[in-house]
């Protein structure tokens, strides 16, 4: 088990007559042109990350990037190494728990956020993205090859979910 992550640009919402949903209420993803469908979970501890979006809507995009950020514990690891590399101070040797203890600062939104499940809708992800830019020079040193690998997938999929898009955690 690890973190999965699907990148989305251009997102459209879908006209629901054009939906076709089961006995149960649920999107039919068998059903024709269902299997483009996207549909986000929100979730609830960080309802600001997908606030530009409706999680009750069913979109189409564009486009799609899909990438690994490691195992459970290898991605807590990298976002402890990306914390370190945006300079948050330490508390009980843990740079992510300095992130914890602030409201803001480069990176933030994506270390302060789950490690499992959820959606950075494109407000968000502009944001992030424009951090990710400006320290890639010092992430390219930082943290050994695992560290940039997972950082330039990162990149990629900002850029996807910044052009009227999302990031999606699965």
């Amino acid at each position: 088990m690890g973190l999965d992550i699907t990148a989305y640009r251009q997102l459209k919402k879908v006209d629901e007559s054009k939906i076709i949903r089961d006995e149960d209420g649920d999107l039919d993803y068998t059903a024709p042109d269902h299997d483009n469908y996207i549909t986000f979970y929100d979730n609830d501890h960080f309802p600001q990350h997908g606030a530009d979006l409706d999680c009750q809507a069913v979109y189409e995009s564009d486009d799609s990037y899909g990438f690994r950020a490691g195992s459970y514990g290898g991605y807590n690891s990298w976002r402890n190494s990306l914390a370190e590399l945006a300079g948050y101070d330490p508390i009980e040797g843990r740079h992510d728990k300095g992130v914890w203890a602030t409201d803001g600062g480069p990176f933030w939104e994506l270390i302060n956020f789950s490690d499992c499940e959820g959606v950075v809708g494109p407000t968000v992800s502009k944001k992030l993205l424009v951090d990710f830019l400006a320290f890639d020079a010092a992430a390219k040193t930082h943290g050994g090859e695992y560290f940039y690998e997972v950082y330039q997938e990162f990149t990629k999929g900002l850029t996807f979910a910044a052009d009227n898009g999302a990031l999606q955690f699965h």
